[in-house]
């Protein structure tokens, strides 16, 4: 009995040594931000340009890529069938490719249209049901806009 007491605090420093080494290699790790969430309308809001299109082609160079797109569908700013946007690459940000079809939210950034990190720009087939959102917030808008007028 009169062993067991320093064997307990023995095994109690041991835990709280290993817990403490525990807890200072994962926060010495770098950690990335996270994108917040945020929905469609919201970005749609905040946003210059939304629209759904097509990449016709892609040139990239030093981080940033520079698309060309065919616009299938435009809910916010976009006017022309097909329109340029700069892609500054981030891990947390869309990566486009030939041929694909985007839901892009873009910003103004130097006079052009951009897109990057955290900007929800995605895939068309995986933002499925954003597009049906956007196309609700759409059909509302329109008709409170003509109950008005």
């Amino acid at each position: 009995d009169r062993m067991r007491g320093p064997f307990k605090l023995l095994f109690l420093l041991t835990a709280l040594l290993v817990v403490n080494a525990v807890a200072t290699s994962t926060s010495r790790k770098p950690t990335h931000p996270k994108c917040a969430f945020v929905t469609p309308i919201e970005r749609l809001k905040t946003s210059k340009a939304v629209f759904s299109g097509r990449v016709l082609e892609v040139k990239e160079s030093e981080g940033i890529q520079v698309a060309r797109f065919k616009v299938s569908k435009s809910w916010k700013y976009v006017r022309t069938g097909e329109l340029l946007v700069t892609n500054y690459i981030h891990h947390e940000g869309p990566y486009f490719h030939r041929g694909k079809d985007y839901l892009v939210y873009a910003y103004e950034r130097e006079g052009k249209l951009s897109t990057g990190g955290c900007s929800g720009t995605a895939e068309v087939e995986f933002a499925q049901a954003e597009v049906r959102q956007l196309d609700k917030w759409r059909a509302r808008n329109k008709s409170e806009g003509r109950a008005k007028s």
